[in-house]
């Protein structure tokens, strides 16, 4: 994604973090290469697009990045979502650390709580 926005020419001023799945069950009952995919998804992917794309925000002035998180962030246990929940907290700390860290240079970050009700129409 980013080599292709990179070839165009593109400034790149908001960039959303809203990929993610779960793997529900007990921790041992998912394979490690599922729990991998997971990873990548949920915390190396966002942490990769940000780092690769702050420096031209930065560089202007001005970007936003938005992370989608979740309520399970928040749990002090989520046993049968152990790796969904702790990514999350990782997505929720991540966009904290990067808003304060780079304070003043027009680049802000935010984090989107979702809950089990946030697809619901109503």
């Amino acid at each position: 994604m980013f080599a292709h926005t990179h070839a165009l020419g593109l400034h790149v001023d908001t960039l959303i973090n809203n990929a993610g799945y779960a793997l529900s069950g007990r921790f041992l009952q998912s394979n490690w290469e599922e729990q991998a995919r997971l990873i990548q998804v949920l915390a190396t992917g966002p942490a990769h697009l940000v780092h690769l794309y702050l420096p031209r925000m930065v560089e202007r002035g001005y970007g936003r990045v938005l992370s989608v998180a979740s309520i399970a962030a928040f749990a002090p246990a989520s046993p049968r979502l152990t790796l969904y929940a702790a990514l999350k907290h990782f997505l929720l700390v991540m966009s904290q650390s990067l808003r304060e860290e780079y304070h003043g240079t027009g680049v802000n970050f935010s984090t989107a709580m979702s809950g089990p009700d946030s697809n619901r129409v109503g």
